[in-house]
């Protein structure tokens, strides 16, 4: 797996990176998933870290991917329920 940083900002004590984790799959084959022999799937992980530094090392961490889109690479049908209406631009 790599990352490859498309962001970077610090300031103060904070470090804030953007970017896509990029791997192949090579979990137990799945249903809704078609694909030619021997080939290993590529999938995207888009994701945001922020890194909080004291005495010049990592203090603390937080990590958000976006494993959603990953499953919809994967085609896994991913489907929300009509009670969350916060969440936008997710047709189901």
């Amino acid at each position: 797996m790599r990352m490859d940083i498309e962001d970077i900002v610090a300031e103060a004590d904070k470090v804030f990176t953007r970017g896509t984790f990029r791997g192949s799959y090579h979990g137990a084959p799945l249903s809704a998933w078609k694909i030619a022999d021997g080939v290993v799937p590529i999938v995207l992980i888009p994701g945001m870290t922020l890194f909080r530094i004291e005495r010049r090392k990592i203090g603390e961490v937080w990590v958000e991917e976006n494993f959603l889109e990953v499953l919809r690479q994967l085609g896994i049908s991913v489907t929300f329920p009509p009670e969350l209406p916060c969440i936008k631009g997710w047709a189901n």
